[in-house]
């Protein structure tokens, strides 16, 4: 379940994920099916009609709910986002610019599955073809946001136990991603001020994340 889709059961070993404002999931499945085909860990897509992806079910915890029962080091789930950031770098997409690769622009701890056979990344509706820093950016910001804020998705964590917990990760993360993401701290703060799914508060707690991303860096 996420802010702007849901999830129902599929038959065996598979799930659908229908996006809530009926959007078409067309570009988003060629994206996962491209990523699939390169090795990258993705769910594999069996269908895609209209708001719905019929995609394998992926057995095992979000990163979130690893951390927050301790069942990954903070800093192990930063490199851990790290690698998969430059994992996805590195793939050659075939209409990238040369500055360009493939980006997430969503990649953060709830956007991750620990499977048994290591993290798999879901929700690609973001994704498209850009600069690598912007979405290195966007995961800095999108988690000082949650340490700034506490997001409807981590309603009832105490605060200051979450913001102990993603400064560590943050500090891994941007030491170990291979671009650096302070360029683009104020492109990716202004794309998340957009976001139309951001709360009030959330919204207003942009500028302090900012901040306190800035001094992980």
């Amino acid at each position: 379940q996420g802010r702007d889709a849901e999830l129902f059961a599929a038959g065996p070993g598979s799930v659908r994920r229908r996006y809530r404002d009926g959007r078409d999931v067309t570009a988003e499945a060629e994206v996962m099916r491209w990523l699939h085909s390169e090795g990258y860990p993705v769910p594999e897509l069996y269908d895609a009609q209209g708001p719905d992806l019929i995609m394998t079910l992926v057995e095992g915890p979000t990163m979130a709910e690893s951390l927050l029962s301790e069942q990954i080091e903070p800093a192990a789930a930063g490199e851990m986002l790290a690698d998969l950031h430059n994992r996805l770098h590195a793939l050659a997409h075939p209409e990238a610019r040369a500055t360009q690769c493939l980006v997430h622009l969503d990649l953060h701890p709830l956007n991750v599955l620990i499977a048994a056979s290591g993290p798999v990344v879901i929700d690609w509706s973001n994704s498209r073809l850009g600069d690598p820093r912007l979405d290195v950016s966007m995961t800095m910001v999108i988690l000082a946001q949650a340490a700034t804020v506490l997001p409807p998705e981590l309603a009832g964590i105490d605060p200051a136990y979450l913001r102990a917990t993603l400064a560590p990760l943050l500090s891994a993360f941007s030491q170990a991603a291979a671009h650096d993401p302070a360029p683009a701290l104020d492109q990716a703060a202004e794309l998340r001020r957009r976001d139309p799914h951001l709360s009030t508060a959330e919204r207003s707690g942009l500028d302090a994340a900012m901040t306190w991303a800035s001094t992980l860096l």
